[in-house]
């Protein structure tokens, strides 16, 4: 996927570089504005693919899937709130529509529509659970519901927006998870281990080589306190690991599984959390001291939380269609049969 790897990253970098270039000569709103806005746009069309999606594989997975009648009306109660989404979005983070009274009347319009658009869901599963003879399987409800209460979260709270995309991140861990599953059960035990601890332990040295040492010489903001405590950062995170791939070899194939997923689990952690307190800040210092850029514009260093976020939604939904034979074969693989791939995952 060349264009999801390679040139949208690079497109995006060039848009980084020249909003940071433009805040140096004090124009922001175009530039800086412009990729905030697309990042959390987009995140609407995420959310609600990634809730569509598990709603059809679930069904899939478990014999009861939406027949296409069923499928026009949750599709358009989901884009309903994926529209309140973007309404929401204009009201609270675009500048010339926070004052608008048209803007305004949309959104309480939109959002009076909300628990209307629940009820067309609502009956729609009801009819799916009558019409397949058993009560719908809760990891078909579950996805659907917790995004109807993250929108009301979002609604009631703005500020909840962060908590609401941590859940999103562990509601979707499932599929993750199993495709890391079924890719190690084709490895041999030893090849599992093997790659557990050379994933874990260079990212634990990089880890601690940018929490813990590059941050003293380049960065003199307070730390989170959490850093301040090295030693015991480093045991806790260290320590769960440890005692996984000591006791690895003496359980069966499902010890394998579980050390090859945790320790991608935590790799990918502390790769997130590299690029939250060390290129961030990075970026930010860059802007103050190559493009002489007043201290009140580091803000626009939070345009790599955009470029991060769009980057994360296109290579998402390329990667998750199942309607490709091998992402249906590598997320389905341990099923007895091949679950039928008409939706995407994601988008």
């Amino acid at each position: 996927h060349p264009w999801a790897a390679i040139r949208i990253p690079l497109l995006l970098g060039v848009a980084c570089i020249v909003a940071l270039v433009l805040a140096a000569k004090g124009v922001t709103f175009v530039p800086v504005t412009a990729l905030h806005l697309a990042s959390v746009g987009y995140l609407a069309v995420h959310y609600v693919g990634q809730t569509w999606g598990m709603m059809a594989s679930f069904a899939q997975v478990e014999g009861v899937p939406f027949s296409q009648e069923e499928r026009r009306p949750l599709l358009l109660s989901l884009r309903f709130i994926l529209a309140w989404h973007l309404c929401w979005v204009a009201t609270h983070f675009l500048p010339v529509a926070r004052d608008s009274a048209a803007v305004d009347w949309l959104y309480e319009t939109m959002t009076a529509g909300i628990p209307m658009s629940m009820a067309v869901g609502a009956y729609v599963l009801y009819q799916h659970a009558r019409r397949h003879g058993r009560a719908t399987p809760g990891r078909i409800l579950v996805p659907w519901i917790a995004n109807h209460v993250w929108y009301f979260l979002m609604a009631m709270i703005p500020a909840a927006a962060p908590a609401v995309q941590v859940a999103h991140a562990l509601q979707y861990l499932p599929f993750v998870a199993r495709v890391e599953m079924n890719r190690a059960n084709e490895l041999a035990p030893s090849d599992v281990i093997r790659s557990a601890f050379w994933k874990a332990g260079s990212y634990f040295a990089l880890g601690t080589l940018c929490f813990f040492v590059l941050p003293h010489f380049m960065n003199s903001r307070t730390l989170p306190f959490w850093v301040e405590l090295e030693p015991a950062t480093i045991a806790a995170c260290v320590l769960p690991l440890a005692i996984l791939l000591v006791f690895a070899g003496r359980g069966g194939p499902a010890r394998y599984l579980t050390v090859h997923v945790v320790s991608w689990a935590i790799s990918l952690l502390v790769a997130g959390g590299l690029a939250y307190w060390f290129l961030a800040p990075a970026l930010g210092i860059f802007a103050v001291k190559a493009l002489d850029v007043d201290e009140a514009m580091l803000r626009t260093g939070t345009t790599l939380g955009a470029f991060l976020g769009l980057h994360h939604y296109i290579t998402d939904g390329v990667l998750w269609k199942l309607r490709e034979p091998d992402v249906r074969r590598q997320l389905f693989s341990h099923l007895p049969r091949e679950a039928p791939g008409e939706t995407s995952a994601s988008a």
